[in-house]
C-alpha cells in the first residue's frame, strides 16, 4: 500500500466516521468520544525501522510514516491502531512478542487493538500476516488463547486494513459487523 492508497484510506475512514458522528447524540443517548484518524506530524515508521530493523514489515512503517494513530471509540465496540510509542512499547515489553501458529511459534509486533481487549498482530517475517487475538493472556512473552480465539484477518497488513475500512463502513451502515 502507498501512500496515494494510505491517503484514499484515511478518506475513507474519516468520510465514514462523519457519517457516524452526526446525530450521534440523539441516535445513542450520550456524546460520542473523541474519535478520529490521525495524520502523523512526524514519520513514526523510523522509530519501527530503528527497533525492528530488516524485521520491521514495510507497510506497517509506511502506515505509521503517515498516519499517527486510528481512535474509533465509538465505531462497533471500539478500533484503535497505534500511535507507534504504544506499539513499541508492547514489542519491547514483549507483550506479547510470540504467539503460536499451527504449532509453530512467531515473533509478532501488536499494531492495535478492539475496545473489547482483543489485540491485532503482525507476524514478523517473510509473510507478514495478520491475527486478531481475543481473550489473549500473556505470559513469558507469548500470547495465549482458548482454542477458537486466533483469527486470521488478512495475508498482509494492506489487507488487513481494507478488512478493518469494511468492517467501519458496516458498524456505520447500521449492520452487525463481524468480530474483527
Amino acid at each position: 500500500m502507498d501512500v496515494t492508497d494510505l491517503n484514499a484510506w484515511t478518506d475513507r475512514v474519516r468520510q465514514r466516521v462523519d457519517t457516524l458522528m452526526s446525530g450521534f447524540e440523539d441516535r445513542f443517548g450520550y456524546p460520542p468520544g473523541d474519535n478520529r484518524v490521525v495524520s502523523a506530524t512526524r514519520p513514526g515508521g523510523v522509530a519501527l525501522r530503528d527497533a525492528l530493523g530488516v524485521r520491521a514489515p514495510a507497510a506497517v512503517v509506511e502506515f505509521f510514516d503517515a498516519i499517527e494513530e486510528v481512535s474509533l471509540p465509538d465505531v462497533w465496540n471500539g478500533y484503535f491502531l497505534g500511535p507507534v510509542d504504544w506499539v513499541l512499547a508492547a514489542y519491547s515489553g514483549r507483550e506479547p512478542g510470540l504467539i503460536e501458529l499451527d504449532g509453530v511459534q512467531h515473533e509478532v509486533l501488536v499494531v492495535g487493538a478492539d475496545g473489547g481487549g482483543a489485540l491485532y498482530c503482525v507476524v514478523l517475517g517473510e509473510h507478514p500476516l495478520v491475527v486478531r487475538l481475543d481473550q489473549v493472556t500473556i505470559r513469558d512473552g507469548i500470547a495465549r488463547t482458548p482454542p477458537g480465539f486466533t483469527q486470521e484477518l488478512a495475508p498482509d497488513f494492506a489487507g488487513f486494513l481494507e478488512a478493518l475500512a469494511i468492517a467501519i463502513e458496516a458498524s456505520v451502515e447500521g449492520a452487525h459487523a463481524p468480530a474483527f
